[in-house]
């Protein structure tokens, strides 16, 4: 089992966080808290919401 009390750092925002963290898909790795509410649900949405889902994943890794 992965130890929860060493610090990680984000994948998205490179800020260290504590525990397991959140998978960043769109995105690559693992990321906070805090980008996971900004970023990454939103991202999720807004392809689930898509006529054309691929395009967004595409825009998505092409900004990062």
């Amino acid at each position: 089992m992965e130890n929860t009390t060493e610090a990680k750092q984000c994948s998205l925002c490179n800020e260290q966080y504590y525990g397991f963290g959140h998978n960043a898909y769109p995105f690559e790795g693992r990321c906070c808290d805090l980008c996971n509410e900004n970023m990454v649900i939103k991202a999720r949405l807004l392809i689930s919401q898509s006529k054309n889902p691929q395009r967004i994943i595409d825009r998505i890794k092409a900004s990062v």
